[in-house]
């Protein structure tokens, strides 16, 4: 029996960081990207635990009755809070996504006919960022978890006056059905967190909803791209495949913007009740083209109420849109 440990850490001293996997489903624990944490990491295992009394002596459950196992392809989530980077921004967007950067300008996109291909264990990714090697980092030795073969599955990217001067957040959400091996010593050779910087303020030049100019206090997009995992293989029955899009029926991407109430806006309420349609161009540049840091969507329709209400700078009310598909074209582009 161990003596009493008199150390006490803070959920500060924990770190979080993450590579790609050349080969889908490989622990990699070296030359790591840490990423700037803005809360704590929180970790949900489908842990299966059958707890059923079976026969015996009495009429009570014994230990020999619970049966507790996460193998066989059993789903962690995990939930990173972090200050979206410039260092990190691109990787993140093309996980997400698993979509690669695009030319003219440099966007990351759901294109209308998105429906991407499993991916197998064991394979070179399709992307260079669809799988990672993700590692909460322990202020204890030799207390690290690693999880392997994971995927990004939703991510939340905001900004708003208020908030931190503008500057961009966002909230990944990481799956795998790969068995966690038992804690381990910390990657070695990580590299720091960026300390560039994207803010609401760098959409200095076009910023339009259905072709009206707006003044707006916030953005906020998710990218919800639900995961499955197939099949199984190994001796911890570690998935055979990977598929995007498929469990849940589609890739969504929403849009909230915080907008002046004016009137080029006063009329939104009508828009959602009349089902009209959006095209949706935020950027620096009025040229989309060459845009270095920009959001375009140009099939939006309004799914929510459209309510004004007070802040600091006036009345204002948040558009929040649905992005959709159309026959050609984008679901959505993002220059990040």
């Amino acid at each position: 029996m161990a003596a009493l440990d008199v150390n006490t850490y803070s959920m500060k001293e924990f770190q979080f960081a993450l590579k790609p996997e050349a080969a889908i489903g490989t622990k990699l624990s070296t030359s790591m990207q840490l990423l700037q944490l803005t809360g704590d990491v929180t970790i949900a295992k489908e842990v299966i635990q059958d707890t059923t009394q079976r026969g015996g002596v009495g009429r009570t459950s014994k230990v020999a009755d619970v049966h507790t196992t996460d193998k066989g392809g059993v789903r962690t989530t995990l939930t990173v809070p972090i200050i979206m980077d410039t260092t990190v921004d691109k990787m993140l967007h093309e996980a997400v996504m698993w979509s690669p950067v695009s030319t003219s300008p440099a966007s990351y996109d759901v294109a209308y006919n998105y429906a991407p291909t499993a991916q197998g264990h064991g394979t070179a990714p399709d992307n260079t960022n669809d799988f990672f090697t993700c590692a909460l980092i322990s202020p204890i030795t030799a207390a690290s978890r690693f999880f392997v073969g994971c995927v990004v599955e939703a991510m939340t990217v905001s900004m708003e006056a208020g908030a931190d001067g503008g500057r961009r957040a966002a909230t990944l959400t990481i799956v795998t059905a790969y068995y966690e091996a038992d804690a381990a010593a910390a990657p070695t050779g990580m590299s720091v967190f960026g300390a560039s910087y994207r803010y609401l303020y760098d959409y200095t030049t076009k910023k339009s909803v259905g072709g009206d100019d707006i003044v707006t206090n916030k953005i906020e997009y998710t990218i919800s791209n639900p995961v499955s995992f197939v099949g199984f293989q190994g001796a911890n029955g570690d998935p055979e495949l990977v598929q995007r899009a498929v469990n849940g029926g589609r890739i969504e991407v929403s849009l909230m913007i915080g907008v002046k109430l004016d009137s080029n806006t006063t009329e939104h309420w009508e828009n959602h009740r009349d089902g009209d349609g959006f095209a949706v161009e935020i950027s620096d540049n009025a040229t989309w083209a060459s845009s270095t840091f920009g959001i375009k969507a140009a099939f939006c329709k309004l799914n929510g109420e459209v309510t004004p209400g007070d802040t600091e700078g006036g009345a204002f009310q948040d558009l929040p849109f649905m992005c959709l598909a159309s026959t050609i074209g984008d679901v959505i582009q993002i220059v990040p």
